[in-house]
């Protein structure tokens, strides 16, 4: 009766086993795919690839001759700045979960630019710095007009002089007169004075024979 018991007691326990809930399977992620580098230079790089379904972040690894590097980036790319001109990176990824890792991706490589190649074609600088020009703000009007910019102001290469672009209603940019930014900031300041208290009563604004009458009109 005994032996019948004990059979019956380690049965029962296969049996509980048996149906005992099972512990979920974790799958393991995807390994990144199309991992490649865009805005080659000779000190920077971008490094990008797809997304993993499921994914938390990802984790990157840089090889060089040098050894290794790594770091976690929650998108799907990396900026890697301060590279050595004409030397060899190779790049993999692989993307992250709190319960899982994929494997890492094969291998990319890149070569970083010579300085001299890294150098944008056409000229730099304007033939004529000079601020009071409108024709040497050509370079700076472009870039105010492909970031939206409304307002361009410049000097000269030791800063003692300044010129003034601004935007006007059909979008193109016009020179502010030396005449018009004095009268500009005369006004300004009238205000100013006024709104904080400190404009005296008999206040009094000096202009040259120089100087344009409309700044006589806003003393006035």
């Amino acid at each position: 009766m005994k032996r019948i018991f004990i059979w019956a007691t380690l049965l029962f326990g296969l049996l509980l086993t048996a149906c005992a809930e099972k512990p979920p399977v974790v799958l393991k992620l995807e390994v990144p795919t199309d991992v490649k580098v865009s805005d080659l230079t000779a000190t920077s790089l971008t490094l990008t690839w797809s997304a993993v379904e499921d994914a938390q972040g990802y984790e990157w690894r840089c090889k060089t001759s040098e050894g290794y590097t790594s770091g976690k980036s929650a998108e799907c790319s990396a900026r890697f700045e301060e590279l050595t001109p004409e030397s060899e990176y190779q790049f993999a990824v692989r993307s992250t979960r709190d319960d899982s890792v994929s494997d890492w991706s094969p291998y990319v490589v890149a070569t970083t630019l010579a300085v001299e190649d890294d150098e944008p074609d056409g000229p730099t600088e304007p033939e004529n710095p000079n601020p009071e020009n409108p024709e040497g703000f050509y370079l700076a009007i472009d870039l105010a007009k492909e970031n939206n910019v409304d307002f361009v102001l410049g000097t000269d290469p030791d800063s003692d002089r300044v010129g003034i672009m601004i935007r006007d209603k059909s979008g193109e940019f016009r020179p502010v007169t030396g005449n018009q930014t004095g009268v500009l900031l005369l006004d300004y300041l009238i205000g100013a004075m006024k709104r904080a208290g400190t404009l005296p009563e008999n206040a009094v604004a000096i202009k040259t024979i120089v100087t344009t009458e409309m700044a006589r009109k806003v003393a006035e």
